[in-house]
């Protein structure tokens, strides 16, 4: 049961949504929040509604897996913005991630 995770670099997308590649065992999973880099935290500060503890656990394999914050998918209020991406996984593989029409 490993359980980890990363925060990307500064990401500026122009997207609706953000689509997981993803891989998850039985009792894996991942989930996703979105950070402002803006102020003195170095990582970045919890946007309101893109948080870790409002992503809808993602439990499936998937290669186009939409990711949702209780049950809202759209990420386009956040488009244009430098942004970050906290990814914690257990038990899965994230092989590829993107932010679509």
């Amino acid at each position: 049961n490993l359980e980890g995770g990363f925060v990307t670099p500064p990401i500026v997308h122009n997207g609706k949504r953000l689509e997981l590649n993803v891989d998850t065992s039985a009792s894996g999973y991942v989930e996703v929040e979105l950070l402002d880099i803006y102020g003195s935290n170095p990582i970045g500060y919890q946007i309101k509604g893109y948080t870790r503890g409002e992503c809808d656990r993602i439990i499936s394999n998937s290669t186009r897996r939409t990711v949702t914050w209780n049950g809202n998918s759209d990420v386009s209020q956040l488009a244009g913005k430098s942004i970050r991406m906290h990814v914690r996984m257990r038990n899965a593989r994230l092989y590829a991630f993107q932010f679509v029409e």
